[in-house]
């Protein structure tokens, strides 16, 4: 009985090796060709496992994607959970660097995440974006209207400059990443002239 108490353990964590070699796997080859380069055996080939122990966890390609997603939106969710900005705006400012940054990283992952059916973590990072509203409100600093009708406003605005700028940056090399700050800067700036309170417009 000692002996398979001692054994558990380890097959638990080989089991997590095994996921966790096999989502990155996904990951880059999202990254580096979209979901159509994504396949068991391909998958399989660049994490140097058995296609059948990948068929075993994930089933199949769209269970390989779909871990994917649910992997780069928890990463956001700990992200946007960690934010330690006392000021409201500036907590609002910093939800969108931080989810801007966390696109750039992987621009292909997260193009595909956002034409995904939202997940149990894809909920989890938009019901931070709607605490951190909740906060600014509490605070007087962000305007008074529903709050999750404002973060899902706030959400498009973000997700839609993504994706323009996922399309120009494919199919402009001349881009650079200056201008592109420049840009999303500009929305951020949008972004909270909108949602600032009166008193605060004039700042």
């Amino acid at each position: 009985m000692a002996s398979d108490q001692h054994k558990r353990p380890h097959k638990r964590t080989s089991t997590q090796l095994l996921t966790s070699k096999v989502i990155h796997a996904t990951t880059e080859l999202l990254e580096e060709n979209g979901p159509q380069a994504v396949t068991i055996r391909a998958v399989a080939a660049r994490a140097q496992v058995a296609p059948m122990s990948v068929y075993n966890h994930f089933d199949d390609k769209q269970g390989l994607l779909h871990a994917v997603v649910e992997e780069r939106f928890a990463i956001m969710t700990r992200a946007l959970r960690d934010i330690s900005e006392y000021d409201p705006l500036a907590r609002l400012r910093k939800a969108g660097t931080i989810v801007h940054e966390l696109m750039q990283a992987n621009p292909r992952c997260y193009q595909f995440m956002w034409t995904t059916q939202p997940g149990p973590e894809a909920r989890n990072a938009f019901t931070q974006l709607i605490e951190i509203v909740r906060y600014g409100q509490a605070a007087g600093a962000v305007i008074d209207v529903e709050a999750h009708s404002l973060a899902n406003a706030i959400w498009a605005c973000v997700q839609g400059a993504f994706s323009v700028e996922f399309l120009y940056g494919a199919r402009d090399s001349t881009s650079s990443d200056r201008v592109t700050q420049v840009n999303y800067d500009a929305l951020l700036d949008l972004i909270e002239r909108g949602v600032r309170t009166s008193d605060d417009h004039s700042t």
